[in-house]
């Protein structure tokens, strides 16, 4: 598994040098989001609990722009109240999984566009933003008032990407993006990917299409298997 990185705005650091990376954190105005020690544990619950550690050491740092621009302290995720959460992923991310998750028999023109919606942008302004977006993305547009619950793979896929990236967040969370889509398609997605960045975004994906990722990715990680249990 990789972890591709696209633009300049994102730095990861290691544990071993975290003073030094957290002082040129600070001091580059620049950089919006610091990772350190990023960790996450399976647990089965159908095996008896069993626990499978997928990456080691807790701990993620992101600082919202606008306060940013205003000369004010970074914002640690980890630390943020509930509210201070909502605003960060309603103004600074921008979010792509890998399976379509919203609310049954809403049509499918509202959910690319409720993210404009929720950041105040007019109604009609953010359907015909969600519209060109979706007919870039190669959805039909016979398809656009209806719910995608009954869409294919390919097709949910690419509403996700459309509301994922239509608000044009600061940064971007990419969680296999065209693991679905075929070779037309990804390289839609691609373009949409590398233009976000070429505006600005900070990118962080995980990809295993390895032809997508040389063309978005600027840094990679490699993300090797966890092969201890976590104390």
């Amino acid at each position: 598994m990789t972890l591709a990185l696209s633009g300049q705005h994102i730095a990861a650091v290691d544990t071993l040098q975290d003073a030094a990376a957290r002082q040129a954190f600070d001091s580059d105005p620049a950089l919006m989001v610091r990772a350190r020690g990023i960790s996450k544990t399976f647990t089965l619950h159908t095996q008896g609990g069993v626990e499978i550690p997928a990456l080691h050491n807790p701990a993620a740092d992101a600082t919202d722009v606008a306060a940013a621009t205003a000369a004010q302290p970074c914002i640690a995720f980890t630390g943020a109240s509930p509210h201070s959460v909502v605003a960060l992923r309603r103004h600074l991310l921008g979010y792509v999984s890998q399976f379509l998750h919203v609310i049954p028999r809403v049509s499918t023109l509202t959910i690319v566009a409720e993210p404009l919606l929720l950041r105040g942008v007019e109604a009609a302004e953010a359907e015909m933003r969600a519209g060109d977006l979706l007919a870039r993305l190669n959805v039909p547009r016979r398809l656009w008032t209806l719910p995608p619950a009954t869409f294919s793979g390919g097709e949910q896929q690419r509403v996700n990407i459309a509301r994922g990236l239509i608000a044009d967040h600061p940064v971007l969370l990419l969680d296999e993006p065209t693991a679905s889509l075929d070779a037309e398609n990804r390289a839609v997605v691609a373009e949409l990917i590398t233009q976000a960045r070429k505006r600005g975004a900070a990118i962080a994906g995980i990809f295993h299409d390895e032809d997508t990722r040389a063309q978005v990715a600027t840094r990679r990680l490699e993300l090797q298997p966890v092969l201890r249990a976590v104390a």
